[in-house]
């Protein structure tokens, strides 16, 4: 006699970016999904353009593999008044010998990562003299200067470079809030401490090319899980 559970379902209703595509309660019909009463069963609409449904989908498994909620994503954000700010901003690489560069707008642009930490408070006054500073590197060094943040300005939902003032934006990927924090959140569903470690290169990688889901075996190593 086994003990097994039965396997609980999940079926993406992939693509939900594109139009005339089928709805929920259809395809509910069509599988019969109403009479599965002996395990549990969901419908997720995903999306590799837009990136829905993607942080959903790792919460059903996970809630379904471990029992627990999906565990809560923190994002590093900071408001003044009616701006608010998000670090990392996801443009900025760093090589190996510590070289900073922007990718913002498909550039490829040298930059200076000056250090006043986003742990100590961000906000518009920053912004001001930001000009000042980006003009003395220019200067002394040719290179531009990265505070590793962006931010929103009010009633605005594409992300900004506080130094350039241009929208974040990088292989026609425009880079609203929604689409940073679901990248941000990926990001740290696969770091190597579930919530702390974010990697720089899956963070740009996911928000031009989100076609990264987590396989069966890459679950069951992330949580150490026998199922």
């Amino acid at each position: 006699m086994t003990t097994l559970k039965p396997i609980p379902i999940c079926i993406l209703k992939h693509k939900s970016d594109l139009k005339n595509i089928i709805n929920t309660e259809e395809l509910i019909t069509k599988l019969n999904l109403e009479h599965i009463i002996d395990r549990s069963w969901n419908i997720i609409s995903t999306s590799a353009v837009t990136l829905e449904g993607l942080k959903d989908l790792f919460g059903w498994v996970y809630e379904q593999a471990t029992g627990g909620k999906d565990p809560q994503i923190y994002f590093e954000k900071k408001i003044e008044g009616l701006f608010s700010f998000h670090s990392p901003c996801p443009m900025m690489r760093k090589l190996d010998g510590g070289t900073t560069f922007c990718l913002n707008q498909d550039g490829f642009t040298e930059t200076e990562l000056i250090g006043f930490g986003f742990e100590e408070k961000v906000n518009r006054m920053l912004l001001g003299i930001l000009p000042e500073l980006r003009k003395e590197s220019l200067e002394h060094s040719g290179k531009d200067i990265c505070p590793d943040f962006c931010f929103l300005k009010p009633g605005e939902k594409i992300l900004r470079c506080p130094v350039t003032d241009e929208q974040i934006k990088t292989r026609g990927i425009i880079v609203d809030l929604k689409r940073y924090e679901d990248a941000y959140a990926l990001t740290q569903i696969y770091g190597a401490r579930f919530g702390q470690d974010l990697c720089r290169e899956c963070f740009y990688k996911i928000i031009i090319s989100p076609d990264c889901l987590l396989s069966e075996r890459e679950i069951k190593e992330l949580f150490g899980l026998d199922f």
